[in-house]
């Protein structure tokens, strides 16, 4: 028998016996902690049997004249330690893929000063510019990207929040270490999900960051 069943068995039946010798008004108030306990532990049941998953069942996003808050929500549990490899979100706004607001997860490369190191798989954001990228061959590739993780992030067991992601933003650039600076606005375009593929020289030079896999997800404006 599954351990967790029994356990959910056991903790049922000690609840019954205790309602059975009690009076009316505190039956009331055991049918409420047999009904908290047994939906907790089905609760934690379900989550032991989840797998890992980041792809998005569901995104909202809440939109500000300064910033606004992506809420998505994931099919399964979040990848926190690099499970499925360098995986992300992106939001496009009306200036397309010149200005990708992403919130990304890889391990591998130092790009974002939420790291600690280049093998520190935190979640982490980023504002990116897309474009050709010969090593990249149909896959846009990444040619401009903050150093700085614009707005905040929320990791959650299912999903994560970007949230107060700015209409403006100036930085530092990931990789040449110049000034950089970004105005994606607010007018959310579309949601998409991706990969995200590393090319590095003979002598483990990055070279070239290609997104790949990409889908787009359906959203609400709310």
């Amino acid at each position: 028998m599954n351990n967790n069943v029994l356990i959910f068995g056991v903790i049922a039946v000690a609840l019954i016996g205790v309602f059975l010798f009690i009076g009316s008004d505190e039956k009331e108030i055991a049918e409420k902690n047999i009904d908290t306990a047994m939906s907790e532990e089905m609760s934690d049941m379900e989550s032991h049997e989840m797998g890992i998953d980041h792809h998005l069942s569901e995104a909202k996003i809440t939109k500000k004249s300064a910033d606004f808050t992506a809420d998505l929500k994931a099919m399964g549990l979040m990848p926190l330690n690099g499970e499925n490899g360098a995986v992300g979100y992106g939001i496009i706004t009306d200036k397309g893929t010149d200005q990708v607001i992403v919130a990304t997860t890889h391990g591998g490369v130092l790009d974002s000063e939420m790291q600690k190191d280049a093998s520190d798989p935190i979640w982490h954001n980023h504002i990116v510019r897309l474009g050709e990228v010969a090593m990249c061959g149909e896959n846009p590739g990444v040619v401009d990207i903050t150093f700085e993780s614009p707005g905040d992030i929320e990791v959650k067991e299912q999903g994560v929040v970007m949230a107060e992601v700015p209409a403006m933003f100036s930085g530092t650039h990931s990789l040449s270490k110049e000034k950089i600076s970004f105005a994606p606005g607010t007018d959310v375009q579309g949601v998409v999900q991706f990969s995200l593929e590393p090319k590095f020289s003979e002598t483990n030079e990055l070279q070239a960051v290609c997104v790949t896999n990409i889908e787009e997800v359906s959203f609400d404006l709310i």
